[in-house]
């Protein structure tokens, strides 16, 4: 029975594509998450990466990349089955949360939060609807 199903199936079989590099498609995910990250920005103005100095932005964007390629070398590992995971999704998520916490800590010494709720709903009216900020 095993042997009628083989034969069946072999004359429709035919050889697949071979899937890209990892760090092809690593790659193209990074660019996609850097091109919605300056989509946003775009949207909401520049302000707050011009008020950074130098020195705060050198780690704050080399964490962000090394954690984007860390995050597309894990998804691209997860669609490709039988591939061997590094580390599981919680794992991942704790690793980049204490990464960005450590490096936003070691950085920014200024913790007050004077009027935290009021500056974050009008952050996030100028986010969602601003429309005159778009551009052109």
């Amino acid at each position: 029975m095993l042997k009628r199903i083989a034969d069946s199936i072999h004359p429709s079989l035919r050889p697949v594509r071979p899937l890209p590099p990892h760090w092809v498609s690593t790659g193209a995910l990074v660019l996609i998450c850097a091109a919605v990250a300056l989509a946003g920005a775009a949207r909401t103005g520049f302000s707050g990466i011009e008020k950074l100095g130098t020195w705060e932005r050198l780690p704050i964007f080399s964490t962000l990349i090394i954690l984007a390629w860390m995050a597309g070398k894990q998804l691209v590992v997860e669609l490709i089955p039988g591939t061997r995971h590094r580390f599981s999704a919680h794992a991942f998520l704790t690793i980049v949360s204490m990464a960005l916490l450590g490096v936003f800590a070691l950085l920014f010494r200024n913790y007050r939060s004077d009027h935290f709720v009021s500056a974050g709903i009008a952050c996030l009216l100028a986010v969602f609807w601003l429309p005159s900020r778009w551009p052109s």
